[in-house]
């Protein structure tokens, strides 16, 4: 239930999850922010089925405050320790919890940014900076020849205007 934008903010972001799981997706996952991730909430969403919540934290501290204002550093931090003790309390393996950034914001410091979140989620990962649009004169990317988005292979992908996408990082319907 993510694919660009905030999909906590939906109103109805509670009973969307709900709603999938009765329609028999088994596997219901979202990225987010995390800034609506305060205990009461992440109680909600995890009794309505949801299977997986990946948090984009590009960077730790002033970095991440940076990148992701007006969000605070310490207010997301605090929820995702919230979250793990919501976890252990009611003894669940589900949601799985991961952590992911950019390279650009966690290369000068990677051991910080995993040894910052490792203790209290699932998996720490980060992505490189890509430009899937190829407007950004600055970065300097090679792709690979053939290359096969495995997305098509592993979830659905939904776009606002209705369509199916081969990949989400086809924004452009390309492929």
């Amino acid at each position: 239930l993510s694919l660009r934008g905030e999909a906590t903010l939906h109103p109805k972001f509670v009973e969307l999850i709900r709603y999938a799981k009765r329609a028999g997706i088994h596997e219901v996952s979202t990225l987010t922010h995390g800034g609506k991730l305060k205990p009461k909430y992440v109680e909600q969403i995890i009794d309505a089925g949801i299977d997986w919540i990946t948090i984009s934290v590009d960077g730790v501290w002033d970095t991440y405050e940076r990148i992701r204002k007006p969000l605070k550093f310490e207010d997301l931090y605090n929820n995702i320790k919230s979250i793990n003790e919501i976890k252990k309390a009611r003894d669940l393996v589900k949601p799985v919890i991961k952590v992911q950034g950019i390279w650009p914001a966690i290369r000068e410091n990677p051991t910080v940014f995993y040894d910052t979140f490792a203790p209290y989620v699932d998996q720490v990962a980060f992505n490189p900076l890509i430009d899937y649009l190829g407007n950004d004169t600055e970065i300097d990317i090679t792709f690979e020849e053939n290359f096969t988005c495995p997305q098509q292979y592993q979830r659905l992908v939904v776009g606002a205007d209705g369509l199916v996408m081969k990949c989400s990082n086809d924004e452009e319907n390309r492929e």
